[in-house]
């Protein structure tokens, strides 16, 4: 049997001194060293603050060009009947995009925790806490948000929605809701990047083989 891949870390009493900021940048180069003391020190406050930060900031730039992409679509012509949006009318959905893109990735990684839990606990009979998972998806999370402020000068200069680091962009003259673009859009640098990290955290967390701990992720 394989015995788990586990990275052992001795954490001293001043172990825990400024591991949630530090996580924020150790999460891109050494995720089993930081996921191990993060095990044993959840840590969520920092993370969810700098998800939101960083969210804000892309949809601040970005609401206009996504604004205009939900336009274009039949639907919206047809409910406008060729028409342009009124100003104030744009205005307020452009803070609608930017308030909810901002809180959506919080909210989307507290679900995908308790599919861990679930997946963890129960299918797999692991043992780990809501807070500990929870810790491990919002660090993991950080990673796809600087990979959308890394696209974005390119975002910005084509004026364009599609994520520039994934394979969407093969697709993107079918339109964003074409299945093909969806499909290709999943296959992201920073999303894979998630993915792994993800796995690598999941199979500390539970104390598995990170084979295991990759598969957990995928689910």
């Amino acid at each position: 049997m394989t015995e788990p891949q586990t990275t052992d870390v001795a954490v001293s009493a001043d172990g825990d001194k400024g591991l949630a900021m530090r996580g924020l940048w150790e999460v891109f180069y050494r995720p089993a060293a930081f996921f191990t003391e993060l095990k044993n020190q959840p840590r969520v406050l920092v993370a969810i603050c700098t998800i939101m930060i960083l969210s804000a900031v892309y949809f601040f730039f970005m609401s206009g060009t996504i604004l205009e992409v939900q336009m274009s679509s039949p639907q919206a012509q047809e409910r406008l009947q060729g028409q342009p949006l009124p100003p104030a009318a744009a205005t307020i959905w452009k803070v609608v995009i930017g308030v909810v893109g901002t809180i959506t990735g919080p909210i989307v990684t507290l679900v995908t925790a308790l599919f861990a839990l679930f997946w963890g606990n129960f299918v797999f009979a692991g043992r780990a806490t809501y807070r500990q998972l929870f810790s491990v998806m919002l660090y993991g999370s950080i990673i796809p948000i600087v990979g959308l402020l890394a696209g974005l000068p390119i975002q910005l200069a084509k004026d364009s929605f599609v994520p520039p680091f994934s394979l969407g962009v093969l697709a993107a003259d079918q339109g964003m809701e074409s299945p093909l673009f969806v499909l290709l859009s999943k296959f992201d640098v920073f999303g894979i990047f998630e993915l792994v990290v993800v796995g690598i955290g999941l199979s500390v967390v539970y104390n598995v083989t990170r084979s295991r701990g990759f598969w957990l992720s995928l689910l």
